[in-house]
């Protein structure tokens, strides 16, 4: 499949530390599009693309005395991740590999939880 090399090279790319980190919002968004364009079958790329998710999820936590310029990135990090985990779960929808996602709604749930309770950085 074509996603192999994509996703791939996605992942890759997430985790380089030579890559500038005003690109990996722009990646997550990309998981969510490739959900969207391949429905379930991004199932096989979930144990990959939620724990990047799940990571970046966490360091956009830590933003307390944070200046503007981290701000500013933290808010572009939380919009790919919630355009990702939007698309993943419309190309999961009317399917019965749902079920699949599952094992992630608490943590989903935590970061918005948190998005929600620091809804004054996100202005």
């Amino acid at each position: 499949m074509v996603c192999d090399g994509i996703m791939t090279q996605l992942l890759k790319d997430l985790s380089s530390n030579q890559l500038h980190r005003s690109v990996k919002p722009l990646i997550f968004s990309c998981f969510g599009d490739i959900s969207l364009a391949i429905g379930d079958n991004f199932e096989k790329y979930l144990m990959y693309a939620m724990p990047m998710l799940q990571s970046a999820a966490g360091l956009s936590s830590h933003t307390s005395g944070a200046d503007d310029e981290m701000i500013e990135y933290t808010n572009l990090l939380r919009n790919g991740i919630l355009e990702a985990y939007s698309g993943i779960f419309q190309g999961f929808k009317n399917s019965p590999k749902t079920q699949l996602l599952i094992p992630y709604a608490p943590h989903i749930l935590q970061f918005l939880d948190l998005i929600y309770m620091e809804k004054d950085i996100c202005d």
